[in-house]
């Protein structure tokens, strides 16, 4: 902590694995099988309490298991921190089918999600339902200068290319890249512009696309997922107009959570 202040670090993001019980039986200490999930929200009001400049942000992991547990722990952090500045949002976490061409049951598809949300406001849960562009959601992908950085300097595009030898695209010491072919899929390939049934679609401005990953995937690899968010059917887009103006007034000093 003293080093994030030395550092003047801007932000962080601290995930957690759902609910007690959830987080530790799929994060406990590897040696000694201990529970972590006390230990981090600890170390959450201790940074909270020593470095209040940094905006903190915490990624409850959740999928269709334990998506149900976010609500929880929402309010269990918000309560104990007592700071509504603090983002506290779900991370969906996308598990693949054994081929590695569609995700797999225990995987929220974004109608599952859009459903999460409504039970998150129906809870006293800010959320705002309707499509809005926000930079800090474009995928690293599809940025010339952002990248993943492995313990051996091995840099990677995607968080779902970690610790895949075949997906290194370089290293940090190199002048050039290694795998040029792989980056310039995703400089290219992987964006919302490259696809004409995208361009022509009607929420185009407001949708990011999807997964840049699972693009790639069905382009070249015969994947089968599905990119659409759920504002596609114009019933659900009607549907998030009405509740956003139920819920405008709710908590506006509070982090709003979007789909």
């Amino acid at each position: 902590m003293n080093f994030f202040k030395s550092a003047h670090l801007k932000g962080a993001q601290i995930t957690l694995d759902g609910a007690e019980a959830t987080h530790n039986k799929n994060r406990c200490l590897k040696d000694s099988h201990r529970p972590t999930f006390y230990r981090i929200v600890e170390n959450i009001k201790l940074l909270r309490e020593q470095a209040p400049e940094i905006n903190l942000s915490i990624r409850v992991n959740i999928n269709r298991d334990n998506a149900h547990e976010f609500i929880e722990v929402y309010h269990y952090l918000h309560e104990l921190l007592n700071d509504p500045s603090i983002n506290i949002y779900p991370g969906i976490i996308r598990e693949d089918t054994t081929d590695g061409c569609a995700l797999c049951y225990s995987s929220l598809n974004s109608r599952d999600y859009f459903e999460l949300l409504k039970q998150c406001a129906e809870n006293d849960i800010p959320v705002n339902f309707m499509p809005k562009h926000i930079m800090s959601k474009n995928c690293m992908i599809n940025h010339l200068n952002s990248f993943i950085i492995g313990p051996k300097g091995e840099l990677y595009k995607c968080w779902n290319d970690f610790n895949h030898h075949e997906r290194v695209i370089g290293y940090i010491f190199d002048t050039e890249f290694s795998n040029r072919k792989l980056f310039l899929q995703y400089m290219t390939q992987a964006g919302i512009h490259s696809d004409p049934k995208c361009k022509s679609c009607l929420i185009f401005p407001a949708c990011s696309g999807g997964c840049g990953y699972h693009r790639l995937k069905n382009k070249f690899e015969n994947g089968r997922y599905d990119l659409c968010p759920v504002y596609k059917d114009k019933n659900i887009l009607e549907e998030a107009l009405l509740s956003t103006l139920a819920n405008k007034n709710k908590k506006k000093h509070m982090p709003e959570l979007h789909i």
